[in-house]
């Protein structure tokens, strides 16, 4: 028997909080969903929830509510229409959290609604395990370093990892090691993959120039 359980939702999104609390109701007949506005988003802090469920739709809804999240303790489900380095790194702060790029299907979400309400906790590589398909709407909080940035944008100019590692002036063996850390960090298995995610995430922003053919001025090795 699963004992009554308490679920805290919330969204900038009235139209999506509405409809995402109704799916949940309907499939989880043991707990009890309560909706939180930007005004009511203290009420986070003052219970013991058993889950909270957020979505944030942009970056200032994000701002809006962080405080009281990373005040939090509860396991915590996050749905992100846009992210960004910064955001990754203030996430990586908070234990039991799983985040999710904004494709997530509903079927996938009720899966991790239900097990961090069994479990009483969330552990990404728990979820890894038993829904591998999850892998890849999954966002990791592991921002990549700088030498990682510089060799994810070689990659998405068409280097191979010998025209890098001559870049760089490193081996094509430290090239490899450094590419294989990128996809354990990002979630994929290849190199298209971690380019257009590496992209999605602005990880690699802060090296682009539309304006410029050839990127100058990498770290050192």
């Amino acid at each position: 028997m699963i004992l009554p359980r308490s679920v805290f939702l919330y969204s900038g999104v009235d139209l999506f909080l509405k409809g995402l609390r109704s799916v949940l109701n309907e499939h989880f007949s043991y707990a009890d969903f309560f909706s939180a506005s930007k005004q009511s988003l203290s009420r986070l802090n003052m219970c013991q929830w058993d889950l909270a469920v957020f979505y944030f739709a942009s970056y200032s809804d994000f701002l809006l509510a962080i405080l009281e999240l990373l005040k939090g303790s509860c396991p915590a489900i996050i749905i992100l229409r846009r992210f960004n380095e910064e955001l990754l790194k203030k996430l990586s702060e908070r234990p039991s959290t799983v985040i999710f790029s904004e494709d997530v299907e509903l079927s996938d979400l009720l899966l991790v609604v239900d097990h961090a309400l069994r479990k009483g906790r969330l552990d990404v590589h728990d979820l890894k395990r038993l829904y591998p398909h999850l892998t890849e709407k999954m966002i990791s909080t592991q921002v990549l370093t700088l030498r990682e940035k510089e060799i994810v944008y070689l990659l998405a100019k068409g280097f191979t990892a010998y025209s890098i590692a001559m870049a760089l002036g490193i081996s094509v063996h430290t090239v490899r090691n450094h590419i294989n850390r990128i996809y354990t960090k990002l979630g994929v298995n290849d190199r298209v993959s971690a380019i257009i995610k590496a992209l999605s995430l602005g990880l690699i922003n802060d090296l682009l120039n539309p304006n410029d053919d050839e990127k100058e001025g990498l770290s050192e090795p």
